[in-house]
């Protein structure tokens, strides 16, 4: 995911996250994890928020100066860069979403979990190859709407994209913040936990307490066997564990795995006032 400034100019103009989403047109959701790194923006989404901000697109995503520099008498309207392919090419390799459509991912789960999960155009790219190609143990891990997903393909006996078309952005449901869900090849309801969300981003040196919950959808994601234990401690502070290769799927809310997707609104009005006054 490529960095943006987005929070910083935000803030500056002395908006909240979602009052940036109101004049976008967008849920406050996405400001969150466009903020966060947690995805790249859409290009109509990324004008939609320059606009809201009153800047350049180089001011709020630095990454496609260069790419809209280069575009330049290619480009008559910003809704060129998607029939132009070279400009389209480059400000994808910018770090912007150039995918205008949506998708829907259909699914059914050995226990008999189903479903139906919005996805962009971008990570249907990615997960029509991964479904014919995972036999490594790796889990299928995707953001759909508020929640983080980890889906073993082992157990997933059919599944279907579902091309629903541009412009129709798929609306973010309650995220369920502080639960884990996890299904097993034996149920179709979930167990469900109570767990507290990561505190830090996790990386090579994060202490597996501060971003546990990140450390679990990595471990899925880079593959398990069938007798390892998939462990996390829950909210009263107990461990639980769970054989990978009993699970058919696993979710947890993308505020409680992602620390920069978390913005009190109240914390942050304060926090934006403040600054907004230090501004003045």
């Amino acid at each position: 995911m490529s960095d943006n400034r987005v929070r910083e100019l935000r803030r500056k103009k002395g908006l909240t996250q979602k009052q940036l989403a109101t004049l976008a047109g967008t849920s406050q959701q996405q400001v969150q994890r466009i903020e966060a790194g947690a995805q790249n923006a859409r290009f109509d989404l990324a004008i939609a928020i320059c606009g809201a901000l009153g800047v350049r697109m180089p001011d709020a995503f630095p990454s496609t100066e260069l790419a809209l520099r280069r575009a330049g008498k290619r480009m008559k309207t910003m809704a060129d860069a998607y029939s132009d392919k070279r400009t389209a090419d480059e400000l994808k390799a910018a770090g912007l979403d150039m995918h205008p459509e949506y998708w829907t991912f259909r699914y059914r789960l050995r226990g008999g979990a189903d479903g139906d999960l919005p996805i962009s155009g971008t990570d249907y790219d990615r997960l029509w190859h991964l479904v014919q190609a995972s036999d490594d143990g790796a889990f299928l891990v995707f953001d759909s709407g508020n929640r983080r997903y980890a889906i073993n393909p082992k157990h997933l006996i059919f599944c279907q994209f579902l091309f629903d078309g541009p412009g129709r952005q798929p609306q973010d449901d309650e995220a369920d913040e502080g639960e884990a869900r996890f299904y097993l090849a034996e149920a179709a309801e979930p167990l469900t936990f109570s767990v507290e969300p990561d505190l830090t981003p996790f990386g090579d040196d994060t202490d597996w307490e501060g971003g546990e919950l990140q450390g679990l959808f990595l471990s899925a994601e880079t593959g398990l066997t069938a007798d390892e234990w998939l462990t996390f401690e829950d909210g009263d502070g107990e461990r639980v564990f769970i054989r990978a290769g009993e699970v058919t799927m696993f979710s947890i809310s993308l505020p409680d795995v992602d620390p920069g997707m978390r913005d009190d609104e109240e914390d942050e009005e304060a926090e934006v006032a403040g600054e907004a006054v230090e501004a003045e």
